[in-house]
């Protein structure tokens, strides 16, 4: 089983996951004949099953919890053939035929493009969400399947709980040596801030002081069109508070594109500051692989 990671930020793809229509509130004019309470009746249980492996699916990708996205992705495809199977050997009307057919049909694309790995598929989600609230407007008096009648408050709760964290992990000042982790993008650490007595002599800046920044960084997931991971430090504000800058000053090792799976350790960039000594802070500025602005603050001593 892959370890269950919690993903914030934003992470996450999972929050891109807005199933419309999943309220309980009768948006049709219409008044469900018998006939069509029905054939709903028919397929009550099957209806409650697919909306609780589909949502199972959403909550479990918000939390990362990739091998029982996977298992539920299977399970949900299992019901669609199930309920397809059902529905061949029943005598429905024409009209909820169609609309369940649809509805498995969403169901089944939703299921084999998240067991491909493929979770960019919130206009699927939205779509399976509007079916079930057709149908349930249609032939069950607006009355949603109970697995998915509370579908909404729920998924506001979790995302609210995500939002939550994310917002601490992005003011928490990370320590030497302590990871700074976007869930499958990057882990980062700063190994530590020294001293170097190498000036330049072409250059026209005079700090106080010339420090090396060693870090090292692996690539979790991160892809791109136009390089492999490539991290440097934004920015460095030293002890009294003065932003520093980038100096020329000789260092062992560079940072490097770094491909999924790779680290690239110990990559190192000079920064000249106002006030020498003391705790400086880094901070690190990154788009992810879906855009997103990820940052990451360091705090450490000079040593």
């Amino acid at each position: 089983m892959l370890k269950r990671k919690r993903i914030v930020g934003f992470l996450i793809v999972m929050l891109a996951f807005v199933v419309s229509g999943c309220g309980n509130v009768n948006t049709s004019s219409e008044v469900k004949s018998d006939k069509k309470e029905a054939d709903y009746t028919k397929f009550e249980s099957d209806l409650d099953i697919l909306g609780t492996h589909f949502s199972g699916i959403i909550f479990y990708m918000m939390d990362n919890d990739i091998n029982n996205v996977n298992i539920e992705a299977e399970k949900l495809i299992k019901s669609v053939a199930s309920t397809q199977e059902k529905l061949d050997s029943n005598k429905v009307s024409e009209g909820f035929k169609k609309d369940l057919l649809n509805l498995l049909d969403l169901d089944e694309q939703f299921g084999n493009e998240i067991i491909k790995g493929n979770y960019n598929v919130s206009d699927l989600s939205n779509s399976i969400g509007t079916q079930n609230r057709t149908i349930a407007d249609e032939y069950n008096d607006g009355e949603l399947p109970n697995s998915l009648a509370k579908f909404t408050e729920k998924l506001e709760k979790k995302q609210a709980e995500i939002e939550k964290e994310a917002e601490e992990l992005a003011n928490k000042v990370y320590k030497k040596d302590e990871f700074w982790e976007v869930p499958g993008q990057w882990k980062l650490k700063v190994n530590g801030v020294r001293p170097t007595d190498d000036r330049n002599q072409f250059s026209d800046k005079k700090p106080g002081q010339v420090v090396i920044v060693d870090y090292t960084y692996e690539n979790l997931g991160y892809t791109s069109d136009i390089q492999d991971l490539y991290i440097t430090p934004s920015s460095i504000i030293d002890s009294s508070g003065q932003m520093g800058d980038t100096y020329p000053a000789s260092t062992e090792n560079s940072p490097k594109p770094t491909p999924v799976g790779a680290t690239t350790s110990n990559a190192q960039q000079a920064f000249g500051l106002i006030t020498p000594g003391g705790n400086v802070k880094i901070i690190f500025n990154i788009f992810d692989s879906n855009h997103k602005k990820q940052n990451g603050n360091f705090e450490l001593p000079v040593e």
